[in-house]
C-alpha cells in the first residue's frame, strides 16, 4: 500500500501475512501483517505497522519514520 502528499490511510484491520508500505510528503499509514513488513517512508511521513511481525525492514528519510507499535 502507498500513499502521498497529506494522505493518511488506516490500514491495520486489513490483515496481512506480507506487507509492503511507502509514504512520503507528509502521508500517515498504518498497516498490519504477521510475518514480514517492508516500510519506506520518506518527506515527514510516518508509518506504524501492527501486528508484530517477525522481519521488519525500515527505511526513513527526511523526518520520516517507521514504527512498530
Amino acid at each position: 500500500m502507498s500513499a502521498s502528499s497529506h494522505a493518511s490511510v488506516d490500514g491495520k484491520d486489513l490483515k496481512c501475512e506480507i506487507a509492503r508500505i511507502e509514504a512520503r510528503d507528509h502521508a500517515e499509514v498504518g498497516a498490519w501483517a504477521s510475518r514480514q513488513a517492508d516500510g519506506r517512508a520518506s518527506s515527514h511521513a510516518d508509518i506504524d505497522v501492527y501486528g508484530q511481525p517477525a522481519s521488519l525492514q525500515k527505511s526513513a528519510s527526511d523526518h520520516a519514520s517507521v514504527n512498530r507499535m
